[in-house]
C-alpha cells in the first residue's frame, strides 16, 4: 500500500481481517433471511399458519435461490480470492 509502509501481502491481510466481520454477517443474515423463500414456504402471520409449496412461492424460489448462491460465491471471492490476487500481483513484481 502506497503510503503507509506495508507491503502489499500485509496490506491484504489487514484488509481482510478488518473487513471479515461485516462482510460475513451481511451474507449470513441474507441468506437466513431468503431460506424460507427458496424452500417455498409461506407464512401467514395473519392466520399463524404456514404453508410449504403454496403457488404464490413458484416465481419467487428461482429468485432466491439465485440470490443465496449468488451472494455465497461472491462472499468467498470478496474475503478469499481478491486479497490473494492482489497481494500475488505485487509478489510477481518485485
Amino acid at each position: 500500500m502506497p503510503g503507509t509502509g506495508l507491503n502489499s501481502f500485509n496490506a491484504a491481510r489487514k484488509a481482510g481481517k478488518e473487513r471479515f466481520r461485516p462482510v460475513l454477517l451481511t451474507a449470513v443474515t441474507t441468506i437466513v433471511g431468503l431460506t424460507p423463500m427458496s424452500l417455498g414456504l409461506t407464512i401467514d402471520f395473519m392466520a399463524r399458519d404456514a404453508y410449504l409449496g403454496s403457488p404464490s412461492t413458484q416465481y419467487w424460489i428461482q429468485l432466491a435461490t439465485a440470490v443465496i448462491g449468488g451472494l455465497a460465491i461472491s462472499t468467498l471471492v470478496t474475503m478469499f480470492f481478491t486479497p490473494t490476487m492482489l497481494a500475488w500481483r505485487d509478489r510477481l513484481r518485485e
